[in-house]
Formats: structure tokens, sequence, C-alpha cells
């Protein structure tokens, strides 16, 4: 076994982590995303619970879908219903 080895080895394996990063670092956001409970609060400047209770009122509209048990709203819904232009 040489010290080559090991040294290409090492240079090798630094440069699959800078792919990694480079392929992490890329990030897609859709147009009109679907938001979790959070982000949709987050999105209307409530907090968790007030968003709730404000969508129990009526005052924000039903999720579009539901994964597993989790519902999603669309973002461009959300802004919609608070009279906010995209």
């Amino acid at each position: 076994m040489s010290h080559t080895f090991c040294e290409d080895t090492s240079q090798g394996l630094a440069q699959v982590g800078d792919r990694r990063r480079q392929r992490a670092s890329r990030s897609y956001t859709p147009a009109d995303p679907l938001l979790t409970a959070r982000e949709a609060a987050a999105e209307t400047g409530r907090a968790l619970s007030t968003f709730y209770r404000d969508l129990r009122a009526g005052l924000l509209p039903q999720p579009c879908l539901r994964v597993g048990r989790s519902p999603r709203w669309r973002r461009s819904v959300l802004r919609a219903s608070l009279g906010l232009a995209d």
C-alpha cells in the first residue's frame, strides 16, 4: 500500500463532498408551493394557534390537500383570501 493511493483517495473524497454541497445548495421553489400549517401561519403573519382559530372561524380557506393527517394550503389561495397580491 502506497501513500499515493491514500492521497488520491482523499482528493477524490474531497471532490465528491464538493459536488454534494453544490447539489444541496441548489434549491427548487415552485411558483405556487403547498404550505404546511406552520408555514401557512407564518405566511399570514399569525401564530399557529391563531391560524387554526381563524381557520375554524372561516376567516381563512380550508386546506386544498391532506397528506396523511397534515393539511396543505396553496400560497396563492392564502394570499388571495387575505387580499394580498402575488
